[in-house]
């Protein structure tokens, strides 16, 4: 007894599901819901002749929960599309004088249609055969009339996008709306990748404009300081010009460094070199080249690692250049007498790496642009550098197939660098 409630109950969610999965335009639909309420006009004729059931008020039931299915389906579709529900809508509100060919023709077929199912009627007698014939001239005039719509509303979008404009266009229809969405798709692409060029051409001549100037900076200062050493009377003012002409020759060098760094791995042109390396010991080198001006600015490194000796294989030379910017750019960015964490952890055998500073600069929001070339926030026109030192590194650990990310915690500014490799014990 169980089981067969069961397969009721099944049947019951299964018929309920299918009621519930027509879509469509309203008018579309009346066909379907005409086909579910006759199926169950048969079994409720069944349940009448078997057990003798009879009597206008089950009839009246039947026809308002017949009401009731109706409305649940009205209330449905309006719900999900709105004024897309109904097709008569969409062709009032999609009408342009422009495609009145296309409409007169689509009118005339219907039209046509209904003039031979009126004709069918004078000699046929039979009543089922009329009900299917006219549900079927009905099926096929709504899609005539949703084919020649789904036309109009193509040809609109298309003449939108052509003109560089954007209108949004809906049909309730499968085929056609998957048409309009490949189309917004396409047009979205395109859009940004113009976008993109034209940023790009724009970051070129900023990069040209701003090289120009930061290259010319230090090289005026050296052949001024040049002279000033050849006519120099003492040996004090020698070194002192020999010390400035040092600082300049080293900021002209880095400047030159960086743009060949960011030309190679822009490109994705690189050699790698791979090897294994100790992690913790390349890193604490890296920051021995810092070590005097950390102490100088006041910057304390706490270091910690999740183990003593962390193997991993990858190009040691490259991630030495990764550790350098980060480092670099501590010491630019960070507020005196700070302390700066770097931390070394391993979760599911992903390696993850942050490192953490307390910036003395309030940055955007958004501070995700300052990987990209040539972006340096807006508040450090007064503090050098090239903006290229976060590309670098994050077009430097991806080609190292690891994960480069940074990121804001109040005063902190954090960057994290992820690799899916296993360390080995």
């Amino acid at each position: 007894m169980e089981k067969k409630d069961n397969i009721f109950k099944r049947a019951l969610v299964y018929y309920k599901n299918l009621f519930m999965s027509i879509d469509g335009y309203l008018e579309e639909q009346v066909v379907i819901i005409g086909i579910h309420l006759a199926f169950q006009y048969v079994i409720y004729s069944l349940i009448v002749l078997v057990f003798g059931i009879y009597g206008n008020w089950v009839e009246l039931l039947f026809i308002a929960y017949s009401f009731v299915l109706v409305m649940i389906k009205v209330v449905q579709a309006v719900k999900k599309h709105g004024i897309h529900a109904f097709l008569f809508a969409d062709l009032v509100y999609g009408f342009k004088i422009k495609y009145i060919n296309v409409y007169f023709e689509a009118f005339i077929l219907v039209g046509l249609l209904a003039i031979l199912f009126f004709y069918l009627m004078k000699d046929n007698e039979d009543p089922i055969g009329l009900v299917l014939m006219g549900m079927l001239v009905y099926k096929i005039a709504i899609s005539i009339l949703k084919n020649y719509l789904g036309k109009v509303l193509l040809n609109r979008k298309i003449e939108s996008l052509y003109n560089g404009e954007y209108e949004d266009i809906f049909i309730n229809d499968t085929t056609f709306n998957n048409s309009i969405f490949l189309m917004d798709n396409l047009y979205s692409a395109m859009k940004n990748s113009i976008d993109a060029e034209y940023r790009s051409e724009k970051l070129k001549t900023e990069l040209i404009t701003g090289v120009s100037h930061d290259i010319k900076t230090p090289l005026t200062s050296i052949i001024n300081y040049v002279d000033l050493v050849k006519r120099a009377k003492t040996e004090e003012k020698r070194e002192e010009y020999l010390e400035i002409l040092s600082y300049n020759a080293k900021r002209l060098k880095s400047m030159i460094v960086d743009l060949i760094e960011a030309s190679k791995t822009g490109s994705g042109s690189v050699d790698l070199n791979m090897q294994v390396i100790e992690l913790n010991e390349l890193i604490l080198q890296t920051y021995g080249q810092f070590d005097k001006d950390f102490e100088k600015n006041g910057l304390k490194l706490e270091y910690n690692s999740f183990k003593d000796n962390i193997f991993i294989k990858l190009d040691a030379d490259r991630l030495n250049r990764v550790f350098e910017n980060i480092f670099s750019n501590i010491i630019k960015y960070s507020e005196e007498n700070s302390i700066v964490n770097v931390d070394i952890t391993n979760n599911k055998n992903k390696l993850k790496i942050a490192v953490k500073n307390k910036s003395k600069i309030k940055y955007d929001k958004d501070i995700k642009n300052l990987q990209d070339r040539f972006i340096r926030s807006t508040n450090t026109e007064s503090i050098e550098g090239s903006g290229l030192g976060l590309y670098i590194a994050k077009a430097s650990v991806e080609l190292l197939n690891g994960e480069f990310q940074i990121r804001l915690d109040r005063d902190y500014f954090i960057v994290e660098i992820f690799f899916a490799i296993r360390v080995k014990k």
